[in-house]
């Protein structure tokens, strides 16, 4: 049962049935004597120590305990445990795009810093039984949620539970507080009546159980100390990534750190040259390479020194290619993007005005805010080649 548990990522879910968990750690009370028998039966040492660290890793895993609940009658167990079971049935992954493009070396390399084996693309076991925090940072747009949730969706199964809070920012810290401690409890959480209830109800559940937590899209450390402020709330071999735009914000953790608690840094990189070209290509072509296909994989390159190698660039704008796949379409918005490159929407909208819907709203990096085509209808740029493209503005 173990083994399956390391392979496979089985889930074990122990009841202590008229034993307390701390005997099965220990191997005390019954359970040393067992072991007594066993021994002087001349059972393989090798075989009974096995036995042992498998109860010591049964002991540590959370699960019910009727004796620590004044003893509930048996039917109260079977409905909790029931209710529980069917929880864990209802977990999903976080959606991810199945176009992912260059993000292998990145995962093996935050399973490298989380402490996880990985071999062959599989998660095996959490190494070593400190807390580890990895912060990835990186500029926005560079795919920092997307490996979160890779990241996350191999590992989640080796843990007692586990939560994924994205855009926390967005969302605000009360939100995200219920959600996680939903995540924890693996139902919906109670109302709570003050911030220092919702610290001290994290706290308790996390402290005896090995958790994984995604607090994405930080960018204040007061969201932090909210969520996940002491590294002591946690149990052993627990794992928390942050995503944040911020690196200071990461300070939160390191302040206070101590043995067994550890902090680390990825910084995730804008993609190589090659990954930005297949991925354009995998959302321009769709699979299908249109003829001539050298002479987009040039265009592109040139576009992509415009427009940079953050992959929510490339795939927003790969898809605006995509609905006008002619040459001609193609070296327009060139030509539009190198006289204004900070204005990349308006060069699109001008060079597709004859083909795409003028309701589409898409929001350009460039700017504090999203756009839509009809707040550039008056721009310079657009007004310059408005003739010639038979482009009429949205009124």
């Amino acid at each position: 049962m173990w083994e399956c548990r390391k392979t496979n990522g089985q889930i074990i879910f122990p009841i202590f049935y008229d034993v307390s968990p701390s005997d099965v750690r220990h191997q005390a009370g019954d359970f040393g004597s067992s072991f007594s028998i066993h021994e002087i039966d001349r059972v393989d040492s090798n075989t009974i120590e096995t036995w042992k660290e498998v109860l010591r890793q049964i002991g540590r895993l959370r699960g019910f305990s009727p004796r620590d609940q004044n003893g509930w009658r048996e039917g109260e167990l079977v409905k909790r445990v029931v209710a529980h079971v069917a929880q864990l049935l209802k977990r999903e992954d976080q959606v991810v795009t199945d176009k992912l493009v260059g993000i292998d070396l990145h995962v093996q390399e935050m399973m490298r810093k989380l402490g996880i084996v990985y071999n062959e693309g599989q998660v095996v076991e959490v190494q070593g039984e400190e807390v580890c925090v990895i912060g990835i940072w990186g500029v926005p747009g560079v795919g920092k949620t997307t490996l979160a949730k890779v990241v996350f969706n191999e590992m989640r199964k080796l843990f007692d539970a586990s939560s994924f809070l994205e855009d926390i920012s967005l969302e605000g810290v009360p939100f995200s507080r219920r959600l996680l401690i939903g995540d924890l409890q693996k139902q919906i959480p109670a109302p709570l009546n003050s911030i220092h209830e919702g610290i001290e109800e994290i706290s308790n559940l996390c402290h005896n159980a090995k958790v994984l937590i995604v607090l994405d899209d930080v960018d204040e450390d007061e969201q932090i100390r909210a969520l996940a402020g002491k590294l002591t709330w946690f149990g052993l071999g627990s794992r928390i990534i942050v995503t944040t735009n911020k690196r200071e914000v990461l300070n939160a953790f390191k302040v206070g750190a101590v043995d067994g608690q550890r902090v680390e840094e990825f910084k995730l990189e804008p993609m190589r040259d090659h990954d930005a070209l297949q991925l354009f290509r995998e959302h321009a072509f769709e699979g299908k390479a249109p003829e001539g296909v050298s002479e987009y994989d040039s265009l592109f390159i040139d576009i992509g020194q415009v427009i940079g190698r953050l992959p929510s660039d490339i795939v927003r704008h790969a898809s605006f290619l995509r609905d006008n796949m002619n040459i001609y379409t193609w070296k327009t918005t060139l030509k539009l993007l190198r006289e204004n490159p900070k204005n990349r929407q308006a060069a699109f909208r001008v060079s597709y005005a004859e083909g795409l819907e003028p309701e589409i709203s898409v929001e350009d990096n460039q700017l504090t805010s999203p756009i839509h085509y009809s707040s550039i209808n008056q721009s310079p740029l657009v007004a310059r080649h408005a003739k010639q493209s038979r482009f009429r503005p949205i009124q």
